[in-house]
């Protein structure tokens, strides 16, 4: 009974994934918190019900698999009709209130009612991802299944599949009636010699049923060992609590737990008296909004309840929007590390404090944008109320910070200038002598080189095979009348402290522009003659061009060469990233922006995969749009190859503090403070971003921190006891903080001197070590969302100064560190942390040569 299925061009399977890993908590708050928002949204009785059951089933050749099915009552069903695609494709794709069916076999519709139909695809998606056919049936097939029928309180009954292959298809007309309800009883051929297993009881009562066939392993894992319960009550303990919902697990034993408010929350403890809960009501927020309720608690016998390698749930003040848990605010600055443990809390909104905060909530579900109206302000309210929960509780004074001395300051401004501004004044040459030092122009240099390898889907080059077309690029901004270089070619190996120079040619740009070919490189094990290039082992190396003006080196550029040996698979997930750089051109080197100063504004978006992507670009500025769905074509990236990048936008920009007379797709007004660069990159033809990227710009006040040269603050802990070594996080106005434990026994039982000729020692090397380890985190922190902007910075740092095969090993670990946050870092931990302690290692003898 395969049926006749309607084929669209989208890749379901990649669309799906690209939503549900771009949950920073994981799948499995997906699965947990989708489902059950879609049944909340339908529901029509006062309680809805929702229950997770897993089935055991055998392929006819006899292997086992599971079905999960998530089935509703006390809702409408899917209801309303099901349109052809002409019929939708006539209506513009527009979708009213009640066409839930549709809906739910869209993907991206908009909706003309209001409601809540679900029209990003978050909940279709949390079903599709869990399904693995290929895990079961042992092809390489790239696929994804999930099937659903509905009862209707019309009577109707239907069944209806979606099939992702990895092309989405759906199966039209649905079954109906006799059909749906025998075809559930047994079993279903989605396509020749592809049967489900299906063997259910139909619906009885009015709801909707999903049913998610070779349900993938972690899955089936998080049911038989209760970590989708843990998910399931940290989103919905407080809609269970006033009993809105009821959900239920059943695993494949027939094992049914009915989930349940978290021990301390029982009962309402707020209500009831209970000398360790407060209650703070009815609490303003501007405007008539109210923050409803915030409630917190202190029990010294509990222990902390986190589901680990994610961000907090419990530990801090849960937000609820809707009794649903959105996020959970950080309290570190106003708890003591020693009462964390028994510390919980939550805040409610009033009406319409909800409907704001809903309108900045993510596509996730799992956070607000801190830079929507309110939210700040919310975040601010609650956290003066949890000081002075804690000041009532006697901790206010227990944790003493400062800022960390000035001889710290200044030499953690030493270390993180090499790796977030490099040698910058490497880049800029200088017009003619004799000028004003004041008046005298500045100028970025940059490089490409390119070059053809012997298989254009791969950079593995044998012994004999040429290199050819090998062609460096270098431009210069502002153009200048002319400006003569010097350019080398060079090639290092995996481990070699030095560069075999290849070539050596000086370059006269004109107009601001020089494309220089070098022809041909033949690569040979033995002794290498004129055009030629001796790599004597097999394995990695880097071709690198330098070019260099009045003696120093101003731009470099490299590429990547597997000598004899397969290099790294692409990776599959997640293949695309944006970066935003911007820089005061007006004032260079200064990051604070006066009214007036002209801003170079770069946006560029990464692709990893082999083949080309067409993407679109948006980005803005306050109310200066930049981008509106700019086209931007990336070419494949070759096996082993660092990432293709194509540049979205590039231009200069002028901020004022009144409304500007230049045209208004230069310039903007806006008020002094921080404000924000953002920057969003789809797939073309899809709605939901692969990749969003910030970049904030300090407009009229003084960048954060103690020094201007610093990406965050440098706070010291002047209190004995435990701490971390070193602790990186972001307060709640969006500033980072790297604070380190002065009273730390190491740290305080080393001299105080700096260096012994260039060894760092003292309390210097202590520095040096927290600072490598907080940077790496904080350029890490945005891949959450793709922005690579942060590791794209710190690369292009050290490039500045590549010299021998140190730098390029640091290079390397960079991308491999962006490249594997969504694989290594989730599959293998233990092996990301040792990339990362490698990395930092890396860093620091770096530093310590260039001292």
């Amino acid at each position: 009974m395969t049926g006749q299925y309607i084929t669209t061009p989208k890749n379901m399977v990649g669309q799906i994934r690209s939503i549900i890993e771009g949950y920073a908590m994981g799948n499995l708050r997906a699965l947990a918190q989708e489902p059950v928002q879609n049944s909340k949204d339908e529901k029509t009785d006062p309680k809805v019900q929702v229950e997770y059951q897993l089935h055991r089933r055998q392929t006819a050749e006899g292997r086992e698999y599971y079905l999960l099915t998530i089935t509703d009552s006390g809702t409408g069903g899917l209801k309303g009709p099901v349109f052809t695609p002409d019929e939708l494709d006539s209506r513009g794709y527009k979708l009213n209130d009640g066409e839930n069916w549709a809906a739910f076999e869209g993907q991206g519709f908009t909706e003309k009612g209001g409601g809540d139909l679900g029209t990003r695809g978050q909940g279709k998606s949390a079903f599709l991802y869990h399904s693995d056919p290929t895990s079961v049936l042992g092809d390489d097939r790239e696929r994804a299944l999930m099937l659903y029928d509905t009862l209707l309180k019309t009577g109707e009954y239907r069944l209806g599949v979606r099939y992702a292959k990895p092309n989405d298809t759906i199966r039209h007309p649905p079954l109906y009636h006799d059909d749906a309800q025998l075809t559930i009883m047994d079993k279903y051929e989605v396509e020749e010699g592809l049967w489900v297993d299906l063997n259910l009881e139909p619906l009885e009562e009015p709801g909707a049923r999903i049913i998610v066939p070779f349900v993938k392993e972690s899955a089936v894992k998080a049911i038989q060992d209760g970590e989708l319960h843990r998910w399931l009550q940290r989103c919905w303990w407080r809609a269970i609590q006033t009993g809105e919902i009821e959900i239920r697990v059943t695993d494949a034993d027939g094992n049914t737990q009915t989930i349940e408010v978290p021990a301390w929350w029982q009962g309402e403890p707020w209500e009831k008296g209970d000398t360790r809960a407060r209650q703070y009501l009815d609490i303003p927020v501007g405007d008539g909004l109210l923050i409803k309720r915030v409630v917190l608690y202190y029990d010294p016998n509990l222990k902390e309840e986190e589901i680990q390698g994610h961000d907090a749930q419990y530990r801090g003040v849960q937000l609820l929007r809707g009794r649903q848990w959105i996020e959970t605010q950080d309290v570190r600055d106003e708890v003591p590390s020693e009462f964390r443990g028994g510390f919980r809390g939550f805040a409610e909104f009033d009406r319409r404090l909800e409907a704001e905060l809903k309108n900045s909530e993510r596509s996730q579900h799992e956070s607000f944008n801190g830079r929507y109206r309110y939210v700040p302000e919310t975040r601010q309210r609650i956290r003066e109320k949890v000081r002075e929960f804690a000041t009532e509780l006697g901790w206010a004074t227990t944790t003493t910070n400062s800022n960390a001395s000035r001889r710290d300051q200044e030499h953690a401004a030493d270390f993180l200038a090499t790796f977030t501004r490099g040698n910058n004044h490497r880049r800029n040459g200088n017009n003619t002598h004799g000028m004003d030092e004041r008046n005298r122009p500045t100028y970025q240099w940059e490089c490409q080189l390119w070059a053809d390898f012997p298989d254009p889907m791969t950079t593995r080059v044998n012994w004999g095979e040429y290199i050819r077309n090998i062609t460096v690029m270098a431009e210069l901004k502002p153009v200048p009348e002319s400006r003569w270089a010097t350019l080398t070619l060079e090639v290092t190996g995996k481990g070699e402290k030095s560069s075999t120079l290849i070539r050596t040619t000086e370059l006269e740009i004109t107009d601001g522009h020089k494309d220089q070919h070098l022809g041909d490189l033949q690569v040979v094990r033995g002794q290498a003659h004129s055009g030629q290039v001796r790599c004597p082992e097999p394995g990695y190396y880097r071709l690198t061009a330098n070019i260099s003006h009045l003696g120093q080196k101003v731009a470099t550029a490299t590429r990547k060469v597997y000598i004899e040996v397969d290099p790294p698979e692409a990776p599959t997930q997640n293949p695309f990233t944006v970066s935003i750089s911007a820089r005061n051109i007006s004032r260079p080197g200064e990051r604070r922006i006066n009214s007036g100063d002209e801003v170079m504004v770069k946006i560029t978006a990464k692709n990893r995969t082999n083949q080309a992507a067409s993407l679109e670009l948006d980005a803005s500025i306050g109310d200066l749009l930049l981008c509106d769905g700019t086209a931007i074509e990336i070419p494949g990236t070759p096996a082993g190859e660092s990432p293709s990048i194509k540049s979205g936008y590039e231009g200069t920009i002028i901020l004022y503090t009144q409304s500007p007379l230049l045209p208004p797709d230069r310039a903007t007004a806006l008020e002094p403070g921080r404000h924000f660069i953002r920057a969003d990159l789809r797939v073309r033809s899809e709605e939901e971003p692969v990749a969003h990227a910030s970049h904030t710009l300090f407009f009229e006040i003084e960048p954060d921190g103690g020094h201007p040269d610093l990406p965050f603050e440098l706070e010291a802990i002047e209190e004995e006891g435990s701490h971390p070594m070193w602790e990186l996080y972001q307060r709640n106005d969006g500033r980072y903080v790297l604070r380190y434990h002065a009273r730390n026994p190491i740290y305080r039982e080393l001299p105080e001197s700096s260096r012994s000729g260039n060894k760092l020692n003292g309390q210097r090397s202590f520095i040096t070590e927290v600072c490598a380890a907080g940077l790496l985190e904080w350029g890490i922190t945005p891949l959450v969302t793709r922005d690579s902007s942060r590791l794209d910075l710190m690369k292009e740092s050290a490039a500045d100064g590549l010299v021998g095969s140190l730098p390029h090993q640091y290079l390397d670990k960079l991308e491999r560190i962006e490249q594997g946050y969504e694989t290594i870092r989730k599959d293998e931990p233990g092996q990301y942390d040792k990339l990362k302690r490698e990395t930092i290692a890396d860093m620091i003898l770096i530093f310590e040569e260039r001292a």
